[in-house]
């Protein structure tokens, strides 16, 4: 990283520190105590969209560990073949 992307970089970070006060939050998000109907439906899709991604997650790790035990099988079921031909 050359020194001018630095400096710009830098120079961003603390633009941004500086200006955090300025920017705030939508109002569904600002004020969450207001138990409003709009901020419990982002709360729905937000732990909807969460259990998605964990399912989904959860079947690739079931699946790579299927593929596994398979493949560890497989290979004990070669050894037992080739000692038992040799």
């Amino acid at each position: 990283m050359n020194a001018s992307r630095l400096s710009r970089l830098c120079a961003i970070s603390i633009l941004m520190l500086a200006l955090g006060g300025v920017v705030s939050a939508c109002p569904v998000c600002f004020n969450p105590s207001e138990a409003s109907s709009a901020t419990q439906g982002l709360n729905l899709a937000i732990f909807t969209l969460l259990g998605i991604t964990g399912g989904v997650l959860s079947g690739v790790v079931a699946f790579v560990i299927q593929m596994r035990r398979r493949l560890r099988r497989t290979e004990k079921n070669e050894k037992i073949s080739d000692i038992s031909t040799t």
